[in-house]
């Protein structure tokens, strides 16, 4: 899903999580969302963010990084949650 302009437009804190949308990743992302973080989740797979999918949160597939992270103009939280 690609990142709105106005995604950015908000006073609510910003989380990037680069990882696989495992099993953690997805938890944390939901907990970061109930706390009124917008969460931006950079990884390979989708299937455990489905669920997520709101104005506050964005899945992009890793292999477009090179894309998005010039969009990304600030990060308050970053959770590096992959082996590789």
């Amino acid at each position: 899903m690609p990142i709105s302009p106005d995604f950015f437009n908000s006073a609510k804190p910003f989380a990037l999580v680069v990882g696989d949308a495992s099993f953690v990743a997805s938890h944390l992302c939901d907990d970061l969302l109930s706390r009124s973080v917008r969460v931006i989740c950079l990884g390979d797979s989708s299937e455990n963010t489905e669920n997520l999918i709101s104005e506050d949160f964005v899945y992009v597939d890793i292999e477009n990084v090179n894309d998005v992270l010039p969009k990304i103009d600030r990060v308050d939280y970053i959770f590096f949650l992959t082996e590789n």
